[in-house]
């Protein structure tokens, strides 16, 4: 009973504090059959039964026979729960190749993309991913490591959209990965093999710098929440002030504090090139040469 107050409300804090769904929407769950979206699917078909529940598995055909019986998982415990279940197969590492980006990068996208066309073909407005506190945590800690500015240190958003139409959630953000849930309701759920291995970066953050972060501070997902909700307060605030101070003429950006001006300089960016990325490094350069014109 514990255990099932708990996540349960976990997930309403999330839920109202980001306004992630409604009583009555359409959500479609992405479901590996891992743990975190096994809890995440059961979890809102349990505790929120006005939601009308899909689920869609995506095989990115690069574990094989594993992949196969994943994808056999989860269409199985859909059947069982009485959830509309889609399977779609994509060749990810082919699409990498061909596309000349990561296969991670590839997966991600194919997974969007599947998920875009599922909510335009069932009349679906939401669309929820089982990221957790720890999921955050590691994003945190990994970005921080890489020098990441603003953005990558506000952690994993709790809504963002995918098209005009669809919003992504993530209704387990507050949740940590080591609460027990799962085996509370005695179910099953299937691992990735390559989630077992620290050649991956993020999975060496999550196998070994995590657990020795947490000798230091056991509530690290909490308190890494904590700051991200203060840093994303703090990016608001910049974002607001920068599109008030919205100029392409050097003169007035010359004037501008340093930190309303990179934002300027990333948004005026995307207006013109909104396909592209511009780098940290290049942001930094642009405001040194407008600052050097004053």
């Amino acid at each position: 009973m514990k255990a099932d107050l708990q996540i349960y409300e976990k997930i309403c804090e999330a839920n109202n504090t980001y306004h992630l769904f409604s009583c009555d929407d359409r959500v479609l769950v992405g479901l590996s059959g891992g743990a975190d979206s096994v809890a995440l699917l059961l979890a809102l078909k349990r505790f929120f039964k006005g939601l009308n529940l899909f689920a869609c598995h995506v095989n990115h055909m690069i574990r094989g026979a594993e992949a196969d019986n994943d994808a056999a998982f989860a269409s199985e415990l859909c059947r069982k729960e009485n959830i509309p279940f889609e399977l779609v197969k994509a060749d990810v590492p082919a699409y990498a190749e061909k596309n000349g980006i990561s296969t991670e990068l590839a997966a991600r996208n194919i997974r969007y993309d599947a998920f875009e066309k599922i909510c335009k073909k069932h009349g679906i407005s939401v669309v929820a991913t089982a990221h957790t506190a720890s999921d955050n945590a590691e994003t945190v800690l990994f970005n921080l490591t890489r020098g990441s500015a603003l953005d990558g240190l506000c952690g994993i958003p709790p809504v963002r959209a995918l098209s005009k139409e669809i919003k992504i959630v993530r209704p387990l953000l507050f949740v940590t990965r080591d609460e027990r849930w799962l085996s509370f309701i005695n179910q099953d759920f299937v691992t990735d093999s390559t989630n077992l291995s620290d050649d991956c970066t993020r999975n060496y953050f999550r196998h070994r710098i995590i657990p020795a972060l947490k000798d230091v501070n056991p509530a690290l997902e909490d308190s890494l929440k904590n700051t991200c909700t203060a840093l994303k307060d703090i990016q608001i605030f910049i974002e607001k002030t920068a599109n008030n101070s919205m100029t392409d003429d050097v003169g007035q950006l010359s004037k501008l504090d340093e930190c309303i001006l990179k934002r300027v300089i990333i948004e005026l960016y995307h207006a013109y090139a909104p396909d592209c990325l511009i780098e940290s490094v290049h942001v930094c350069e642009i405001a040194r040469l407008v600052k050097q014109s004053a």
